[in-house]
């Protein structure tokens, strides 16, 4: 599998939670933490100089992992049932928790009674609908930084 060029758009919604990234410096390749993005380069905390995007890979969750239970911060959460709390948050009267489940499709979704919110392939959705926080929504996705962006080459 060919590997995608990177690009600013890719990287820079996770450069604003100290993104790390696989840099290549000759043969090898290091971690180092990004600090700031221009259209080409990458600013890195441990290097004077900026370095070229494409020498660079973000250090990314699998998008599979929205649906698992995984640590962040030291808390166990499931990344799915959060976002569901993040789009209800001040409209939400059903006190039911979200749980991991199945669409009548068999799809991986946020489930509590006969709703279900899940990432769509460019947007978020509760049922048929588009959510109404959909920034809000991926820019959690960043912070927890998973790959819902094709990033990553799959298992």
């Amino acid at each position: 599998m060919e590997i995608r060029k990177l690009e600013a758009k890719d990287i820079a919604g996770y450069v604003a939670y100290s993104q790390r990234l696989s840099v290549r410096t000759g043969r090898s390749s290091l971690i180092h933490y990004a600090n700031s993005i221009s259209a080409e380069y990458l600013h890195i905390t441990d290097f004077d100089v900026p370095i070229k995007i494409e020498f660079c890979r973000p250090i990314l969750r699998p998008v599979t992992d929205l649906y698992e239970t995984i640590n962040y911060c030291g808390e166990e959460i499931i990344p799915i049932s959060e976002c569901a709390k993040i789009e209800f948050k001040d409209r939400d009267f059903d006190k039911r928790e979200w749980t991991l489940g199945k669409t009548v499709d068999g799809f991986p979704c946020a489930k509590r009674g006969y709703s279900y919110f899940r990432l769509e392939r460019y947007h978020f959705a509760l049922n048929e609908c588009p959510a109404y926080r959909q920034l809000a929504l991926f820019d959690y996705l960043n912070r927890l930084k998973i790959d819902y962006r094709g990033l990553i080459p799959p298992d």
